[in-house]
């Protein structure tokens, strides 16, 4: 097996080394908000179509599959450090629809970090405010 070597500069500059990263930092907010349009993109990515997702829905109109959340969280993590890997791992829980045209604020922190097996994981979440609602979304 070959030595591994941590690429320290990228295009994009300085990678993040991995002890500069501290369990609890704040990722800062965001304001996020997507449109019809977004949600058929979405959709003929991941290959996931729902009737929901094209007209109406019991929710009041049409909503979003739950993966059109996943770029603003990544841009969260990745709008503070600058580091690449493998992504293994996306959970999310909704308690209530995304819908579009909506103005949400998302929130992040850094929640763990470990190594395992000599390689480095960091684990990051996000919570999903809804401001017709009131309360945190995903």
């Amino acid at each position: 097996m070959s030595a591994q070597k941590r690429v320290a500069r990228d295009a994009s500059g300085e990678r993040t080394r991995y002890e500069d990263i501290v369990v609890g930092d704040d990722l800062g907010s965001l304001e996020w908000q997507f449109d019809e349009a977004a949600i058929g993109r979405i959709c003929d990515s991941d290959d996931d179509f729902h009737e929901w997702y094209a007209v109406e829905s019991p929710y009041g109109g049409r909503i979003a599959p739950v993966l059109i959340g996943y770029p603003p969280v990544r841009m969260l993590f990745s709008r503070k450090f600058n580091v690449r890997g493998l992504f293994y791992w996306y959970e999310v829980e909704n308690y209530a629809p995304l819908r579009p045209n909506v103005k949400y604020t998302l929130r992040g922190r850094i929640c763990d970090k470990w190594i395992k097996r000599e390689r480095e994981f960091v684990q990051y979440e996000a919570t999903c405010f809804d401001p017709e609602i009131g309360r945190a979304h995903v």
